[in-house]
């Protein structure tokens, strides 16, 4: 009896999700490919939170749509020209060194509107343990006359595992 108690206790516990997905927290969109566990500690600056696994790498749909950028379903591009993306890549705290060796971030197509975000892991990175210790901050800029016209910014938080 209590074995099976035991038992059953166990295998409720790997039902449960690592994380709550209300409040403060963001889902990740369904139409991302790879690890979609949101993170913890993702709240606000971040639009979206992602986890990385080594050799999982993350995909996802990003337009332009009217001024900003989106992701996933909520991706409806506007326009039909093509939009130039641009990234940059950080780490956070004690991770400040550049992430560059460690994380590639990719557009298909560049420029262009919608595009496929990849982010990947080039080699093995420990555990953050639930934190986010990278932040890709991502904009995407239009030739106009007189200069070039951008997006705000939208940011995502990495957490590796």
């Amino acid at each position: 009896m209590r074995g099976a108690l035991i038992t059953v206790l166990m295998a409720a516990s790997i039902g449960l999700p690592a994380c709550s997905s209300g409040g403060a927290f963001k889902a990740m969109p369904s139409q991302a490919v790879g690890s979609e566990r949101v993170a913890q500690s993702c709240m606000h600056p971040y639009a979206e939170c992602i986890t990385l696994k080594y050799r999982s790498p993350f995909e996802q749909e990003l337009c332009e749509n009217g001024g900003g950028v989106a992701f996933g379903p909520d991706c409806k591009p506007s326009g039909g020209k093509p939009w130039n993306w641009l990234r940059h890549l950080k780490g956070l705290g004690r991770h400040r060194h550049d992430p560059s060796a460690k994380i590639t971030v990719s557009f298909d197509p560049n420029p262009g509107n919608p595009t496929d975000v990849t982010i990947s892991e080039n080699q093995r990175i420990r555990s953050s343990h639930g934190k986010v210790v990278y932040e890709l901050v991502l904009t995407a800029c239009i030739p106009q006359r007189g200069g070039e016209w951008c997006t705000s910014k939208r940011s995502i938080g990495i957490v590796t595992e």
